[in-house]
């Protein structure tokens, strides 16, 4: 027994079973970063509909403001039959007449304060979308440095495993090992493949939403992604709030409740008549000719009830639209607050991981060495103790990368720029 102990205490020490724990090369991640954020906008389709209606949008405001066309009609009155003949009757005329519409006072200025309410909505919705579309992407980025570090911890486990399993079943059939050895070997390197396969779909996933967010085939490949250089900083709580109050959303759901505030006004400015302007021009052949001009209005008393109606829908509108910023505002602050929680619990524990925990286990390893040499431990707690040494430095992986996913979320809640992304295009694109 002691022999087969050193022996596969050999075996082990010969694999880095034991030691310093396996670290993926730390790189910095933002260039590559930049870089996938930056395709995701150039080539979104999504952020050229959100510009071309940005566009649509801009050219509604003159629209607003102009008045209604003219009218131009030409034509001939009392044209005797069956002659036709513009000589013999005075009182034939070829007549021209010229009309034009007038919104009541107030309503163009109105429609045009309508237009660039909803001009300002699409804008701060791109704005919203494309901040969101950042903080996506960086978060999906950051899964997948997780789980590529974590899989090559795993991989290197992996083959530890197989190499000691090799070991044990290779003794254990000459007769200088004891098969619950050699049977705990190989349910543990089965383990460890059973893990791999599960982070293996899962980085496929992640791959696949990477791609999709920069238009890009879902099956391309995705190269490994580095492990970004630790930062456990947290951003100062009030700078965040003030943030809060400018995000995105939140100018996106306040521009809603002005074009709801306009849309009323111009509903109650239903109740003033509009008019309507006409001047004509007659050509008689004996006589002098003739002009006319003439002013008509509509009433809209006589339609009390579907202004009435119009009003209270608008009003309903509204209602709904301050509802909504308070929504907003609500949904954020909560979005916020879990953010930041995050941030502060996963700094804390990374921390405590990385120097602490990650410590304790090596040293534990090295306890687990020493106990399954004189024979005071079996084969498995020795290989389990030793274990996780790779299994806390994942763990502590997994945590340091949920720092900047936490802070992806905080960008998509506030709009503070973590990750940098060129400014928003609101003209033609």
């Amino acid at each position: 027994m002691r022999f087969l102990s050193s022996w596969v205490l050999a075996s082990l020490a010969s694999g880095s079973l034991i030691g310093q724990p396996a670290q993926s090369p730390v790189a910095r991640a933002e260039p590559r970063l930049e870089a996938a954020i930056e395709r995701a906008l150039s080539d979104n389709p999504d952020i050229a509909e959100m510009e071309y209606r940005i566009q649509a949008a801009r050219s509604r405001v003159p629209q607003a403001r102009a008045l209604p066309e003219p009218m131009l009609t030409i034509g001939a009155v009392n044209v005797p039959v069956p002659g036709f003949s513009f000589r013999q009757d005075d009182m034939t005329m070829k007549m021209v007449t010229l009309e034009q519409e007038v919104p009541a006072w107030g309503k163009r200025a109105t429609s045009a304060r309508v237009a660039e309410a909803e001009l300002e909505m699409v804008r701060t919705m791109h704005a919203d979308h494309v901040n969101r579309l950042v903080a996506e992407v960086a978060d999906v980025y950051f899964e997948l440095a997780s789980l590529d570090a974590r899989m090559g911890i795993l991989r290197q486990s992996l083959e530890r495993l197989k190499r000691v399993s090799e070991s044990v079943r290779g003794r254990y059939r000459v007769g200088q090992g004891a098969l619950p050895d050699a049977l705990l070997a190989g349910v543990e390197e089965t383990r460890a493949r059973d893990r791999l396969r599960a982070l293996e779909a899962e980085r496929a996933a992640a791959a696949v939403r990477l791609n999709s967010l920069q238009a890009l085939p879902a099956d391309q490949t995705v190269d490994p992604v580095p492990l970004p250089p630790p930062d456990r900083t947290i951003p100062d709580p009030a700078i965040v709030s003030d943030a809060l109050t400018s995000s995105p959303a939140v100018r996106q759901a306040e521009a809603d409740v002005r074009r709801a505030e306009e849309e009323l006004g111009l509903a109650r400015l239903g109740r003033r008549p509009d008019f309507t302007f006409m001047t004509s021009y007659g050509e008689r052949q004996h006589r002098d000719d003739m002009v006319g001009a003439t002013v008509g209005f509509n009433l809209p008393f006589v339609q009390r009830g579907r202004i009435a109606a119009r009003i209270v829908e608008k009003e309903a509108d509204l209602s709904a639209a301050r509802s909504r910023l308070a929504f907003v505002r609500l949904e954020l602050s909560r979005q916020v607050q879990d953010a930041l929680v995050a941030l502060a619990s996963e700094a804390d524990r990374s921390a405590l991981y990385r120097d602490t925990i990650l410590t304790q286990d090596e040293t534990a390893a090295r306890a687990a060495e020493e106990a399954y040499a004189v024979g005071k431990i079996d084969f498995q707690a020795y290989v389990r103790a030793v274990l996780a040494v790779d299994e806390d430095e994942a763990e502590t992986i997994e945590r340091e990368t949920a720092i900047p996913r936490a802070r992806a979320r905080l960008q998509a809640a506030t709009g503070i720029r973590f990750y940098p992304h060129r400014a928003v295009e609101e003209s033609s694109p």
